[in-house]
């Protein structure tokens, strides 16, 4: 990160708030996807929302086989879909895709049981999509400063510091070019943090034009939403 010389200031952090608040669904290339882009994007949400449950419910690696069993596909489609950045065990077991059972900084508490996100803005869709309380612990990239969350599939409970702020990319897209590239994880999740306050994060936002940073309750009200249209989409399917 480059350092700005004395007297330079960096540019205000674009908090959105509420009435003016941008819309996740439009934000994130929800609205008004083409057919074909849609059934694509059912697959890639059943299968991550399937796995995740499963994932929390078992806390060990899970099995490409039976997890195309509990999607009525095959291994084939389901791996395809998983692709590049999947993590498996040495038996070619799932480990990890969005939610994880290796360490990241993104530590989220279910049931007892520490499971690991990818990102922070995941940490905040996980509950909804797993319908249980979680805790969430993590880490300011700038600051070391502990961030901790409690959290329903409804509601954010308590945040610490109060005034942590998450980042977030400002258009799906950017993780469409990313999965083309095949970086996803590295170019898109490694770039999604919470900060210990939105002044923290200005520097980095100055330099990630990518992204926005959002105070961390609107971002889960967000991608709450986000979660339950695609569960929707999924039911429907």
């Amino acid at each position: 990160m480059s350092e700005r010389g004395e007297g330079e200031t960096y540019p205000k952090v674009r908090l959105l708030a509420s009435p003016e608040t941008t819309d996740l669904l439009t934000l994130r290339g929800w609205t008004n996807a083409p057919g074909n882009l849609v059934k694509c994007e059912r697959m890639h949400h059943a299968l991550n929302h399937r796995f995740w449950q499963m994932l929390v419910e078992s806390t060990t690696p899970i099995s490409l086989d039976v997890l195309a069993q509990a999607l009525h596909s095959s291994r084939e489609r389901v791996k395809a879909v998983l692709e590049p950045e999947a993590e498996y065990d040495q038996f070619g077991n799932l480990v990890g895709w969005g939610l994880t059972l290796n360490p990241t900084i993104h530590q989220v508490v279910l049931e007892g049981h520490s499971l690991y996100a990818w990102c922070a803005p995941d940490t905040l869709y996980d509950p909804v999509v797993v319908n249980r309380p979680a805790q969430v612990v993590s880490q300011c990239p700038v600051t070391g400063a502990r961030i901790e969350l409690m959290l329903t599939p409804d509601r954010l409970e308590s945040l610490s510091p109060e005034a942590a702020v998450v980042s977030i990319a400002r258009d799906w897209s950017i993780f469409q070019r990313l999965k083309e590239a095949g970086c996803i994880r590295q170019g898109g999740c490694n770039s999604q943090f919470f900060f210990a306050s939105g002044e923290v994060a200005a520097p980095w936002v100055s330099e990630h034009a990518d992204f926005i940073v959002l105070p961390v309750e609107e971002a889960f009200e967000g991608l709450r939403d986000v979660a339950l249209q695609q569960m929707a989409l999924v039911a429907h399917a």
